[in-house]
C-alpha cells in the first residue's frame, strides 16, 4: 500500500512516540525511504525540543484527600449559611420591632381618665 504525504504528517508523530501499529510502521518506513521531504520532516521532529514530547501526567490528589477537601467545603458552606440566616432574622425582628413603635407613635392610645 503506497502512503500519501498527509496521511505520513498524522502518523509522524505516532511514529516516534512509538506507539503505532506494526503495520502502520512498516508503511511509513517504505514512504521514508521514497520521499524526502518526509524524511526531512521527520529529522525536524526529531531535533525538535518543544515538540513532540510527552508530557507527565499531573500528580492526582488521592481520592480521600479530595474527599476530605470537599467535606470541609460543604461545612463551610453550611456555617455560613446558618450565619446568613440568623443575621437575616435579627434584621427582619429590628425591622417588625421598628415598624410596631412607628405604629403606637402615630396612634396613641389616650385613656380616659375617671372623674
Amino acid at each position: 500500500m503506497k502512503l500519501n504525504c498527509n496521511i505520513v504528517d498524522d502518523l509522524l508523530p505516532l511514529y516516534l512516540e512509538d506507539i503505532c501499529s506494526d503495520d502502520s510502521k512498516a508503511a511509513l518506513e517504505r514512504h521514508l525511504q521514497e520521499c524526502c521531504a518526509c524524511r526531512e520532516k521527520l529529522a525536524r521532529m526529531k531535533n525538535s525540543d518543544i515538540l513532540y514530547k510527552v508530557e507527565k501526567p499531573e500528580v492526582q490528589l488521592p481520592v480521600a484527600e479530595y474527599a476530605r477537601k470537599v467535606k470541609r467545603h460543604r461545612v463551610r458552606i453550611g456555617i455560613l449559611i446558618v450565619l446568613l440566616c440568623a443575621i437575616a432574622t435579627c434584621i427582619l425582628a429590628l425591622c417588625g420591632l421598628t415598624i410596631i413603635d412607628m405604629h403606637r407613635q402615630a396612634n396613641p392610645t389616650v385613656y380616659e381618665v375617671e372623674e
